[in-house]
């Protein structure tokens, strides 16, 4: 019986290791397991121990994890209330009294205004700062008469000092990670992050060396949004990740380097401020400033070593930039967040225009962390979105990040605005409008088609016709400054394509810079 257990184990460990290096989804990993089944099965017709291997092996993922004793549930969880998000630990929101269990709600302050009223019956009628009073866990009773309380919504917390632990152990990341200090770069050329003003302010931080050690690092912060069901559009979750910037290049960005600190949970809609899901981050992330020891691989074995790190950017899409940096979006009326420049206009229909570029005032930390303090101490929601509205910033849980930047450290972001706005609004104009063809878009495709570009770059779907509209941003970024100047050339009206040979040449110029 022991060797039935000894191949099930070994079996299962293989396919566990498979799924890791091929990245097979959670559905292939049930098809395969229950194909090993239907095998097994089917040679135990045959032998008595193909048949006990077959009793035993597992067709679902739970007994997988549960035979191979593989515990993925390693998340900090917290209760997280679904009106103001703020979050809690279970014991905190559970206690008990002479046996019986019981709930508290909410107890975080907030500002009591119509939108609360309309979610919580307990802030009907009251003006200023109140506890926001709604429930975050539900009440279960048991068939043993026992009650429970499961939350509401969990915010999974994974943080950053475990996964690096777990990075920095590993064969030859540490020396990845040193790989920076010997690139050779052509002078004034900025072919990575190294070459920017932020990095070089970093390798001594304050007339104190910080990037100059060893085993220290930079990270990038990144927070959106996905839907993980195929078929609900309603649903939306929450991903916050770093990812090292120390890595090359080319491996930085592969899923096995990428530390996923945080899970959002569904809520009724995105959250207006991400500050209560930044909380254990930033408190990690003042560990890391100052230095902990952990164990890294170096030389065939590990080493204790003191290990810093700091958060050196964030790159997110807009919306989720200013919540995570601390502005307002950008159709407000102070909706940059690098200048004070004001907007005219009104929401929807604000008037970008105006670039007297000497006029333009510069943000500053400083100036951040006065007015967001100032807006954060407001006694009314009136005089809070006064501040806000006023001077453009909101505060963020980062700020409490002595060495952080909000104005530096928040990257533009042009793949929304060039890509997947202006490019994909000018080609659709030109369908609708009929200044291109249906026989004008099929010599649109032969001349894609023709073209041999580097495999890393990637053709674009055979027919643009047919395709257009479900480019990826990749995609709309490689149509526009690859494709479209020789695909356009001859079939594109002049007019239009000397305005469209403007929008290129200022991606090209935007892009390198970026």
């Amino acid at each position: 019986m022991d060797s039935v257990k000894s191949l099930v184990f070994w079996v299962l460990c293989s396919i566990c290791v498979f799924q890791c290096i091929h990245f097979w989804s959670n559905k292939a990993v049930e098809h395969i397991l229950m194909l090993f089944k239907v095998v097994f099965e089917i040679l135990g017709t045959h032998s008595e121990y193909c048949a006990a291997v077959a009793t035993a092996f597992p067709t679902t993922l739970y007994m997988l994890r549960k035979i191979v004793r593989l515990d993925r549930d390693n998340f900090t969880k917290y209760v997280v209330c679904p009106l103001c998000t703020h979050i809690y630990t279970y014991d905190s929101v559970v206690y008990e009294v002479n046996g019986r269990k019981f709930a508290h709600k909410c107890t975080n302050i907030v500002f009591a205004c119509r939108s609360f009223a309309e979610k919580c019956s307990s802030m009907k009628g009251k003006r200023g700062k109140q506890a926001c009073g709604s429930p975050h866990v539900r009440e279960v009773t048991l068939s043993s008469s026992e009650k429970v309380y499961y939350p509401l919504k969990v915010y999974c917390f994974n943080g950053v000092i475990n996964p690096l632990t777990n990075l920095l152990k590993r064969v030859a990341f540490s020396a990845s990670c040193e790989k920076w200090r010997d690139r050779q770069v052509r002078r004034n050329q900025l072919a990575d992050i190294y070459d920017g003003s932020i990095w070089k302010q970093f390798i001594n931080y304050k007339g104190q060396p910080f990037l100059s050690e060893k085993h220290t690092f930079g990270v990038i912060l990144n927070v959106d949004w996905f839907q993980p069901f195929e078929r609900r559009c309603d649903i939306s979750i929450g991903v916050i990740y770093l990812v090292i910037l120390n890595l090359p290049r080319a491996i930085r960005f592969k899923k096995e380097n990428v530390i996923l600190v945080g899970i959002i949970p569904a809520l009724s809609k995105e959250p207006a401020s991400l500050n209560h899901f930044l909380k254990p981050l930033v408190s990690e992330l003042k560990a890391l400033w100052r230095g902990i020891d952990l164990d890294v691989h170096e030389n065939g074995k590990l080493h204790s070593k003191r290990v810093r790190l700091a958060l050196l950017c964030a790159a997110c899409d807009i919306p989720a930039a200013r919540k995570l940096c601390g502005f307002l979006g950008h159709g407000a009326k102070m909706g940059c967040s690098f200048c004070k420049k004001a907007f005219q206009g009104s929401a929807g229909l604000m008037n970008y225009s105006g670039f007297n570029t000497e006029t333009w005032q510069p943000r500053t930390r400083q100036e951040h962390l006065k007015y967001a303090k100032q807006a954060e101490k407001a006694n009314s929601i009136t005089l809070k979105n006064k501040i806000e509205s006023g001077y453009g910033y909101r505060y963020t849980e980062l700020l409490e990040l002595d060495y952080f930047d909000s104005v530096k450290f928040c990257v533009v972001d042009p793949m929304h605005n060039l890509f997947l706005g202006s490019a994909k609004k000018l080609f659709t104009h030109w369908v609708d409008s009929e200044i291109l063809l249906r026989k004008d878009l099929q010599k649109i495709s032969d001349r894609i088609n023709s073209m041999l570009v580097p495999s890393d770059i990637g053709h674009l779907p055979s027919s643009i016709a047919s395709n257009y509209g479900k480019f990826t941003a990749q995609e709309w970024k490689n149509w526009v400054l690859i494709y479209s100047m020789y695909a356009l050339n001859g079939v594109l009206p002049l007019d239009h394509l000397r305005v469209w040979q403007t929008f290129v040449l200022a991606c090209k110029q935007g892009w390198i810079n970026h």
